[in-house]
Parts: C-alpha cells; sequence; structure tokens
C-alpha cells in the first residue's frame, strides 16, 4: 500500500538525495538527532526538532523509513489561502486567464484553483500571500 508523506520542498529534496546516495535508514536518524549533523541532514535535522511536535516524530521517521525502502510517495503539501471570513473568503486563481477572486474553497478543479503548494503561491501567485496561507485539514 502507498501512503504519501506530506512534507515542504526543501525537505522532499533532502530526502530525495539522501535516497539516492542509497544512506542507510540507521544513519538517517543517527543524523537527525545530533546537534551538529553532517550538512547534508541539516534541513531535516531543523524540520524534525523544531517543525514536528512529540507525537509527529515517531510517525515521520516511520514514514522516511517507508520512504527510503519504496513505499511511499512524497508531495510537497498544499494550502488554500484565505484572505476573507466565511465560506467565500477563499481565493480562487482562474488558470485561464491568470485572475483571482475569492470565492468557496471547494471548487478547486480544472478551471479555478483553490489549492495551492508553496511554489505555486510564489509563481502563480505572489510570496506575500504565503502569510495568508491554511492547510485544508486546519483552521477551517
Amino acid at each position: 500500500m502507498i501512503k504519501e508523506l506530506e512534507v515542504p520542498s526543501y525537505i522532499k529534496e533532502s530526502l530525495a538525495e539522501m535516497k539516492d546516495r542509497n544512506i542507510a535508514f540507521s544513519e538517517f536518524v543517527e543524523e537527525i538527532l545530533l546537534r551538529e549533523p553532517d550538512p547534508l541532514f541539516a534541513d531535516v535535522n531543523i524540520f524534525y526538532n523544531d517543525s514536528l511536535e512529540e507525537a509527529e516524530r515517531s510517525e515521520f521517521l516511520d514514514l522516511v523509513m517507508r520512504y527510503f525502502k519504496g513505499n511511499i510517495i512524497i508531495h510537497e503539501p498544499k494550502y488554500y489561502i484565505r484572505l476573507g471570513k466565511g465560506e467565500l473568503g477563499y481565493l480562487n486563481f482562474k488558470l485561464a486567464d491568470r485572475t483571482s477572486s475569492l470565492g468557496s474553497k471547494d471548487i478547486d478543479g480544472v478551471i479555478i484553483k483553490t489549492k495551492f503548494t508553496k511554489s505555486e503561491i510564489i509563481e502563480l501567485l505572489d510570496e506575500r500571500y504565503l502569510s495568508f496561507r491554511v492547510f485544508p485539514a486546519t483552521n477551517e
């Protein structure tokens, strides 16, 4: 069963490089627990120790182990951009003419985009919108 691991793009890139170098999972665990890890592990070390709650850390390690074995795929998380209050306070981006408006978050599709990765926010919109992003599963 393939499961997805959602992490920021810089963590995705670091993990992919480690996998390409055939880093052993035991070495990965040792390095992310060190105060001064090898530079290859630095970003993941900071993410693990500063961004994850205690309860999330064991799940993250389990998912990374399965990623190294080829059993899961890594994706960059997607966010809604909340600019107003209520159900119609979400940014809707029209792909055809590259314009935006406020509306429902539930109309994501081929014509209108309502979910964005961090890189899409920067590329399609403007990095100033990063401060308005909310995860689809929280802050609703």
